[in-house]
């Protein structure tokens, strides 16, 4: 088995009583309390090529499995989310678990243990990919609690690897879209990958809710010194969709329009940007640069 883990800590700060700290007066008797999410990906043994590259294989039915397993340290029990997608391809991919094919799996984490489950990624077109895992807490639809909002914001995980697929039967859906080569508006903010959406071009008010069919402008940040050959994913509730492929100049902030269409039955969006350094770098495994926005909501009316 070889294994893939992350672990995400977030820190919030509460009074000695449990009582959020955005509730309490300022004479309130505060301390920090840490939860910690760890993420551990074990792929079976029979599909590794070089596990130093990160590189597997699936088998001639084009299927690969193995095993995800969840630990947590948090004040509540959690519903996580389990999705996966591919770099260059709109394929969908399927995720088999316990005999339930889907693009997404909800998975049950008490607050202090573990949660395993075994899966299969199923019908992948054949070639060469890379292939996304994300793991993010679920979003209940009625939720009014801003801090429980924003800890879902945060608590994203995201593991990816090199896969060549041995399936003949599934037909590929490449893009074939050019990259969009995007200007350099800005130095980028030393250290920090954001994407976040505005309402205007000077970055004066961040977006809090997605109406449909307006044009909104996404900023991105590349504090790298590598420019990157980049796909800009759009998570429509838990289903994936491709936007835009584009070209992000090295140590820059740059500027991209959009808007989103047919998104009225949607709940939920959130953006995520896979980049790949045009440059060639000197490491053992596929490079990638991951820069993910937070969860928005969309206007209902």
């Amino acid at each position: 088995m070889y294994s893939i883990i992350v672990v995400l800590s977030i820190e919030k700060e509460r009074d000695e009583k449990g009582i959020d700290k955005e509730d309490l007066p300022e004479e309130g008797n505060i301390k920090k309390i840490v939860e910690r999410r760890k993420v551990e990906i074990d792929i079976d043994k029979y599909y590794e090529i070089d596990k130093n590259k990160l590189a597997f294989k699936t088998d001639q039915n084009g299927e690969i499995k193995g095993s995800y397993k969840l630990t947590h340290s948090t004040q509540k029990d959690e519903k996580k989310i389990i999705y996966a997608f591919l770099e260059d391809d709109n394929s969908p991919i399927l995720i088999d678990i316990d005999g339930q094919k889907e693009q997404y799996h909800i998975v049950e984490v008490p607050k202090n243990g573990e949660r395993k489950v075994n899966f299969t990624l199923t019908d992948i077109p054949s070639g060469d990919h890379i292939v996304y895992i994300f793991g993010e807490k679920y979003l209940e639809k009625d939720v009014q609690d801003e801090l429980g909002i924003k800890q879902t914001q945060e608590a994203v995980t995201q593991n990816y690897f090199a896969l060549k697929v041995l399936n003949k039967r599934a037909k590929s859906s490449t893009i074939e879209e050019n990259y969009t080569r995007l200007k350099k508006v800005g130095d980028s903010k030393t250290g920090m990958n954001i994407l976040e959406l505005y309402e205007d071009k000077s970055f004066s008010k961040e977006v809090d809710i997605i109406e449909n069919n307006h044009e909104y402008y996404l900023a991105l940040n590349n504090p790298s010194k590598y420019k990157l050959k980049s796909h800009l994913k759009l998570i429509s509730e838990y289903g994936i969709e491709e936007l835009k492929k584009v070209i992000v100049p090295e140590n820059s902030k740059v500027i991209l329009p959009i808007t989103l269409e047919r998104i009225i039955d949607t709940e939920t969006v959130r953006f995520i940007l896979v980049g790949k350094p045009i440059e060639d770098i000197d490491v053992t495994f596929p490079a990638r640069i991951i820069e993910k926005s937070k969860r928005y909501f969309v206007n209902k009316k």
